[in-house]
């Protein structure tokens, strides 16, 4: 009933009659509440003289305990006010205690001291090892001639902002052509590693084959493992393909530092060859000069090739943690003898008091042009860490 409704019911105007409201229990109930409280369960309140006055304060006068101590436990709901500070301890062993139960739900510390999921880790420690029986042996992973020093001497130029040496770049790739090879074999054209990842792709129908057996490159320093990446050139081209198609994904492992000088995003499937099945293909940070200087003139090679019309002109390519080897396999007719245009360089500065890798020596020429295939350098990792 609303209030004007139950003042003109308790007050009639004069002349008026009004049926008298039976009465409630809730008119003689003091506390003027519904719940149904059982007996003895609160005390009586107590109040001042005119029975309407505030409620004395609550018998506890202890001030000390912190806000946080109050939680619905114990007699009153809230005992915890008045908890003394002797109880903290009591607290935290309860805490200590507790954690024991944490492990048994899964969570245990892991190398870095962080409490993770048991299953979590268990997966990550499955997959890595399933990496780390991948890695191949050193020396069968890198190939072509070893343009570090070249790399280098650039890359100087680029960390001081100016730009290379024309006759320089020159004379890299007139090392990069003198040193093509030519043979029906593909094993002395290729390592081992590079070899089966190229022939497993010539038996498919695939443009592009990409296989990443990194082992966690993204967490960053040094990392087992190699990414193979072959492509098919499909002439494409700039005016084909189109620029605005072109996308260059952030490679798995940490931007090199800025003291090296400016570092490019590197496909390994160049997209103005391959086209847009390359947009898929992980990419790799390079030094600015290896990238436009030696990845720029196979990429050249690789557009003459499939414009002379030759039968198969695939781009190749492999990336371990501090090395890169790229290379254009030409073939010019089905079934004919294979050519090689490859060349290798360290794509991360070498680490303080450690001598560079010395240039691959020439191997015994075992197919034609001069001089033998090159491999993975002396003292280079090959597909290991850097």
């Amino acid at each position: 009933m609303s209030s004007h409704k139950r003042n003109r019911a308790e007050n009639p105007p004069p002349g008026s009659a009004s049926p008298a409201r039976p009465d409630s229990p809730r008119d003689f109930d003091a506390r003027r509440t519904s719940l149904p409280l059982p007996p003895g369960s609160l005390a009586a309140p107590t109040r001042g003289p005119n029975a309407m006055g505030p409620m004395p304060p609550p018998p506890h006068t202890a001030v000390g305990g912190p806000a946080h101590a109050m939680h619905p436990t114990g007699a009153g709901f809230m005992a915890g006010v008045d908890a003394p500070a002797a109880a903290a301890p009591a607290r935290r062993a309860r805490a200590a205690v507790a954690m024991p139960a944490e492990e048994g739900l899964g969570r245990v510390v892991d190398e870095h001291g962080v409490r993770r999921s048991a299953r979590t880790q268990a997966i990550e420690a499955r997959e890595t090892a399933a990496l780390m029986a991948r890695v191949p042996a050193a020396g069968d992973t890198h190939f072509g001639h070893d343009m570090t020093a070249g790399v280098e001497a650039a890359q100087a130029d680029y960390r001081a902002g100016l730009r290379s040496d024309p006759d320089q770049r020159a004379a890299l790739r007139r090392t990069i052509d003198r040193s093509a090879r030519t043979s029906a074999d593909l094993s002395q054209l290729l390592p081992g590693a590079m070899r089966q990842h190229v022939e497993q792709h010539l038996g498919g129908g695939n443009t592009v084959s990409q296989d990443d057996g990194r082992v966690h490159p993204e967490r960053g320093g040094a990392y087992a493992g190699a990414m193979f990446t072959s492509s098919h050139v499909r002439g494409r081209g700039m005016a084909a393909g189109g620029e605005e198609g072109k996308q260059t994904g952030r490679p798995r492992s940490p931007q090199p530092s800025d003291a090296d000088g400016p570092a490019d995003r590197t496909h390994a499937s160049p997209h103005a060859l391959v086209g847009a099945e390359s947009n898929d293909v992980r990419t790799v940070w390079a030094r600015k000069s290896a990238n436009l200087i030696v990845d720029g003139h196979i990429e050249r090679v690789a557009q003459q090739s499939h414009e002379r019309g030759d039968h198969l002109t695939m781009v190749v390519r492999a990336d371990t943690h501090d090395r890169s080897s790229v290379g254009v396999l030409s073939q010019g007719a089905a079934g004919g003898a294979f050519t090689l245009h490859s060349a290798q360089y360290q794509r991360r500065p070498t680490p303080a008091g450690v001598a560079p890798a010395a240039p691959a020596a020439p191997a015994a020429p075992s197919a034609s042009g001069p001089g033998g295939t090159h491999h993975a350098p002396p003292g280079s990792s090959g597909g290991g860490s850097g």
